[in-house]
């Protein structure tokens, strides 16, 4: 297994991306790459997973996995030192052969059920047949 740096991840989606987004590494104990783009958070989520995918199998990976997006806006004041601003979107990556088994694991229809329907999202992508 390769280990990616914030900058290889940074680099490897923003030459996948197809303009659709720009990103910046960052270096913080859990966010890694600030992605900008002038999409909706659905649709930019959808994008970041297309480039993702794209973006392993060019290092040789075999894309065996579904790829999810779990998003959440954050709602309330910025902690000192954060990247995520009030009113900005972090989005967690995800690779995993069993989605449900994980979003089970850590409690998920638990989490996104206590916030409010617009401020929390879910995309999955799956690979090709």
């Amino acid at each position: 297994m390769v280990t990616l740096s914030a900058t290889d991840i940074s680099e490897g989606l923003s030459y996948h991306s197809f303009g659709v987004f720009s990103t910046t590494a960052l270096y913080h104990p859990h966010w890694m790459v600030k992605v900008e783009s002038s999409a909706d958070a659905n649709v930019l989520a959808e994008k970041i997973l297309v480039s993702w995918r794209s973006f392993r199998h060019g290092l040789g990976d075999t894309n065996d996995y579904v790829i999810l997006a779990l998003g959440g806006r954050k709602d309330s004041a910025t902690v000192l030192n954060s990247p995520l601003e009030q009113g900005f979107w972090g989005v967690d990556i995800i690779e995993t052969r069993d989605p449900q088994g994980f979003l089970s694991s850590i409690n998920w229809n638990a989490l996104k059920g206590a916030r409010p329907t617009d401020s929390v999202f879910e995309v999955f992508n799956y690979p090709e047949a």
